[in-house]
């Protein structure tokens, strides 16, 4: 990553978009062998249920996210949609998982701060809201969020705590670092 690249990209873990993927072909999977063995209605309900989480996943769940000087580009398979600054309020984490929050319960009986748990979501205008990242980020990708933020015109307002120094980059599980 170079430092004078203006845009910041941000990953999902692997672990969601494995069940973002393999979820609709285990429910799909599960539906056919159903009625494989007769037509009944909770095997038809699987494939449609199947059908219909497949079709959200691909169309919703980023795979990477751009953030410029433009606005915030989530990129899905299905689609690639640019969020302009002006219709992002806030920048904000995500609520942990339950393990995680045993964490953080753990953490903070013990006076230990390891920082935030949980990804980021913008928040829109209303009731809309776009999930970034379902991880932490790393320290250094926190810092140019809130930079480029900061310099957009109606830049959002940037409430999530920072992350520990030593949190790895979204990138780390990916073959290569991002260009």
């Amino acid at each position: 990553m170079s430092d004078d690249d203006p845009n910041l990209t941000l990953y999902p873990s692997l672990r969601g978009l494995l069940a973002v993927l393999l979820t609709p072909h285990l429910l799909i999977l599960l539906g056919a062998w159903g009625l494989a063995n007769g037509v009944n209605l909770v095997a038809l309900a699987m494939v449609i249920g199947g059908v219909a989480t497949a079709a959200v996943g691909l169309y919703s769940y980023p795979r990477h996210v751009v953030l410029s000087p433009a606005g915030i580009e989530l990129v899905s398979v299905l689609r690639r949609r640019l969020l302009p600054w002006e219709q992002v309020r806030a920048i904000e984490r995500t609520r942990p998982g339950g393990a995680r929050r045993l964490q953080a319960r753990r953490d903070a009986a013990g006076d230990t701060d390891s920082g935030p748990s949980s990804g980021l979501l913008a928040r829109g205008h209303g009731r809309r809201h776009w999930m970034l990242t379902d991880h932490v980020e790393s320290a250094d990708e926190y810092d140019r969020l809130c930079a480029i933020a900061a310099a957009a015109p109606d830049g959002p307002r940037v409430g999530a705590r920072r992350p520990a120094d030593d949190t790895p980059p979204t990138w780390l599980y990916r073959r290569r670092a991002p260009r």
